[in-house]
């Protein structure tokens, strides 16, 4: 059976609705909800352009141990 691993783009750069990724989903962060129902799961990254590898979203990630990977350019 082949791994699975679940991507979570996290961009905050939008044209529909811009920092989605921090929308308020029921007095929650989209990304923290996401991350929390995942958090059974064993390959869970988190996907972020490399041009916000210093931000606070980055930085928080870290320091809660999610697994993040930069990617070059917006997306």
């Amino acid at each position: 059976m082949p791994k699975v691993r679940i991507v979570i783009q996290a961009r905050l750069g939008s044209q529909r609705l811009h920092r989605k990724i921090l929308a308020d989903i029921g007095g929650e962060p989209l990304l923290s909800l996401l991350l929390r129902r995942l958090a059974s799961w064993n390959d869970v990254v988190v996907a972020m352009p490399e041009r916000d590898r210093m931000n606070t979203i980055a930085r928080s990630l870290k320091l809660f141990g999610a697994n993040i990977i930069f990617c070059p350019g917006d997306e």
